[in-house]
């Protein structure tokens, strides 16, 4: 997880102008460590991808363990454009086949791991928040 979000937060630090972290996540949290990449990593780089193409190019990460649940919340400045159906995101990208799963993976993963995800989006930020019960 460490390797993670290290890798992800260089690639973010070198595409963006801001990147802001409060991790605070003991080495030893009781969760299926696969889930929790693919759920991170999937959100991540979405977040940077999303950021890169915006003006302020701004992504912020939140992780900490309180009261027996691991939160994440990962923020990200957007160009302004999603594009949706009903409530599933699709890729924005110009060959969109086989892209825009991130999300719905990353979602998949938070449920089978006993957790809430949800997003919202204000004032071009896009915020995804996910709560998952150890």
């Amino acid at each position: 997880i460490d390797s993670l979000i290290n890798y992800m937060i260089e690639e973010a630090g070198s595409k963006l102008d801001n990147v802001e972290l409060d991790i605070s996540v003991p080495d030893n949290i009781d969760i299926e460590k696969y889930n929790l990449n693919v759920i991170l990593g999937n959100l991540l780089e979405n977040a940077i991808e999303a950021a890169g193409k915006s003006d302020k190019k701004w992504l912020s990460l939140t992780m900490r363990l309180e009261k027996n649940m691991l939160f994440m919340e990962i923020c990200n400045s957007y160009l302004g454009t999603i594009k949706a159906d009903h409530d599933r995101l699709l890729s924005t990208k110009t060959n969109s086949k086989g892209h825009g799963l991130g999300i719905s993976n990353a979602e998949r993963m938070v449920k089978e791991s006993g957790g809430e995800i949800s997003r919202s989006i204000e004032n071009e930020i896009f915020s995804v928040r996910v709560m998952i019960y150890l």
